[in-house]
């Protein structure tokens, strides 16, 4: 999932399965680098360093966790905002910090919603209605006054 939809304000959630494509070697996960495209956004790193594993044995692979959250700022105007990232530090040993895999990914925040509450809506028609009767009101006065004056 390398790109979510969300309002400003929200906090989006991306998941991953990782998996150690040596054959033969452990790779150990050591810590994490990461790069937001705005000011806007902030990427979150907490899942990563609490749900990834220490390491992972040849071939294997971590189940899905969360890797890493992103809080999207509320005055952040709607857009795609790209070249996010988030790379994962580690290598053959628990001291390395070499960059073994990066994700890039998207966060596309969206306006609010252009339809209308329900209560807005009942709120117009009554307005409508109302404005109606008294208008009638005025006409059937009108009419009153000129049938009187004949």
């Amino acid at each position: 999932q390398t790109s979510q939809n969300a309002l400003a304000g929200a906090t989006v959630t991306f998941d991953a399965t990782l998996t150690n494509l040596s054959g033969t070697d452990t790779v150990f996960l050591n810590g994490d680098s990461t790069s937001a495209s705005s000011t806007f956004l902030t990427i979150v790193d907490l899942p990563f360093l609490i749900n990834a594993p220490f390491f992972l044995d040849p071939s294997a692979s971590s189940g899905p966790f969360e890797l890493f959250d992103v809080i999207i700022d509320a005055a952040t105007p709607p857009g795609t905002y790209d070249f996010n990232f988030f790379e994962i530090l580690g290598g053959l040993d628990g001291n390395a910090f070499d960059t073994i895999a990066t994700v890039a990914f998207s966060v596309i925040v969206t306006g609010p919603s252009l339809v209308p509450e329900p209560a807005t809506l009942w709120l117009l028609v009554a307005g409508l209605t109302g404005g109606g009767f008294a208008r009638g009101r005025a006409l059937v006065s009108r009419k009153a006054g000129a049938v009187a004056a004949a």
